[in-house]
């Protein structure tokens, strides 16, 4: 079994399980991964997320904000954009 740092089993999804798990479409998904938003593991030639980090993801998001607005070096805080 796979374990992450917080002593949790890691749950490997591929990227329609991610999708469903986040409830976007794949293509919305990819267009995230695309920009930097959503973290993502290479497995030869697909895509794996861990389920633990979208979640993270998820709860770290300010209610009212937009996931593909969301970006580490470049976040849009009321109409100007800011640099980290």
């Amino acid at each position: 079994m796979n374990f992450n740092t917080l002593g949790s089993i890691s749950i490997w999804l591929n990227t329609q399980e991610a999708a469903e798990f986040l409830k976007i479409h794949k293509g919305t998904l990819r267009n995230l991964v695309s920009n930097g938003v959503i973290p993502y593991y290479k497995f030869g030639r697909s895509n794996r997320y861990l389920q633990c980090e979208l979640e993270q993801m998820l709860k770290s998001n300010p209610k009212g904000e937009r996931l593909w607005e969301l970006n580490t070096m470049n976040i849009k805080i009321h109409g100007k954009h800011t640099s980290l």
